[in-house]
């Protein structure tokens, strides 16, 4: 198999939120958010899958500039590529064509529907106790007004947790978890009430 580092090498072809429909090309991110870094070979083994059905997806993940390849290392006789996310955060430039709007939308859907499998298997295996604020997972969806300001807010509270998992992720004993959150405005302002 090829080795994923030729498309790391030409112009940024494709659309970040196209690539970012694939639940593979998900779950990769996902884990190099965690790790840092890591060889297809480690991704592999951490996704419980074999190494060649993810030479595809990293090449696509380079290709739109999503994924940088940082260094080689020897594994055994031969190199391997180190790759790591091109950036901490993902972000869609705007304003979004109608194409890339609705990329957007079909990479959102595949993120929650990972965050629901990912709940769901946690459930069957047991590896959740409780559910609620003071169990081991937790689901809230909530519904409110905010200001700019308060976006703003609530954004940087996101930052945070975000760096507590990046923090936590390297300590001895650190259990995988996966924190997932989506922010959207619904709509127009006050409805009219009928008399």
């Amino acid at each position: 198999m090829p080795s994923p580092r030729a498309a790391s090498r030409g112009p940024v072809r494709g659309d970040p939120a196209e690539a970012l429909v694939s639940p593979v090309r998900l779950e990769l991110v996902e884990s190099l958010q965690a790790r840092r870094r890591a060889t297809v070979a480690e991704l592999a083994a951490e996704l419980d899958r074999s190494p060649h059905s993810l030479y595809h997806h990293v090449r696509r993940l380079l290709a739109c500039g999503l994924l940088r390849e940082e260094g080689r290392r020897k594994a055994g006789r031969r190199e391997e590529a180190v790759f790591a996310l091109a950036a901490e955060r993902i972000a869609l430039a705007r304003p979004l064509s109608a194409r890339g709007s609705r990329a957007a939308a079909r990479s959102v859907a595949a993120v929650l529907r990972g965050a629901a499998r990912n709940f769901r298997r946690g459930l069957e295996e047991g590896r959740i106790g409780r559910v609620g604020r003071r169990g081991e997972a937790f689901l809230c969806s909530r519904r409110g007004r905010l200001t700019a300001e308060g976006v703003r807010r609530l954004l940087g509270f996101v930052e945070r947790i975000e760096r507590l998992l990046a923090r936590e992720s390297g300590r001895r004993g650190a259990r995988p978890y996966l924190f997932t959150a989506a922010l959207a405005p619904t709509g127009g302002g006050r409805r009219r009430r009928s008399r």
